[in-house]
């Protein structure tokens, strides 16, 4: 037999043998955040202090429309704030987040006429440092957040519906 064939042979064997032995993570906790009307996380990440801060959307209550929601836990996923942000009877959503030196950034859409460009900084208890929003003709969304060495962001997403993505560089002191 091909050595080739006999190395292919063996590999199969051995992955295989991983698969079937292998077992799904055990789950340390699961709880829920947010309101009682419906909330859906977009994008979560650990924070510095080991715990977690998740963005997405909540629903507005008893209406088809919805919020912001950025939720912050402890490293055991116990509560220790959440922040709703939105234009009142309007969709607003919250996509991304990212840690900076001094709190959160956050980014996503903010219902005004159009969906704009929206971002924002909150410091550690969840109070808004800075606020954005970046109008365009149709409707935009900031889809991702990079905090840079220096401190400056970089961010994409789109303007105008059918264009691409955008980088947007800015002083992350004061937005």
């Amino acid at each position: 037999m091909n050595i080739k064939i006999i190395k292919n042979i063996i590999s199969i064997i051995f992955f295989s043998h991983l698969l079937i032995f292998a077992q799904a993570p055990k789950m340390e906790w699961n709880k829920g955040y947010g309101t009682n009307n419906g909330e859906h996380i977009h994008e979560i990440m650990q924070t510095k202090d080991g715990g977690y801060i998740g963005i997405g959307q909540t629903d507005e209550s008893g209406i088809d429309r919805y919020d912001i929601l950025v939720v912050k836990t402890d490293s055991k996923g116990e509560y220790q704030w959440q922040k709703i942000i939105g234009t009142p009877k309007q969709n607003d959503i919250g996509i991304c987040v990212e840690e900076a030196s001094d709190g959160f950034v956050i980014g996503g859409g903010l219902f005004d006429g159009n969906q704009k460009r929206y971002m924002a900084k909150l410091d550690y208890e969840g109070k808004i440092l800075w606020q954005h929003t970046y109008p365009t003709e149709r409707n935009g969304m900031i889809r991702g957040i990079d905090v840079l060495r220096n401190g400056e962001l970089v961010t994409t997403g789109y303007k105008n519906c059918e264009q691409g993505g955008f980088v947007y560089i800015a002083d992350n002191s004061d937005g």
